[in-house]
């Protein structure tokens, strides 16, 4: 959901911390 509201925000996320990101995703 959070991609949703800042893509930009979860792309530099799953850059950075690519295991929290996929996390949030589920």
């Amino acid at each position: 959901m959070y991609n949703m509201y800042f893509p930009d925000t979860q792309a530099k996320l799953n850059i950075k911390e690519p295991a929290a990101t996929h996390h949030q995703l589920h």
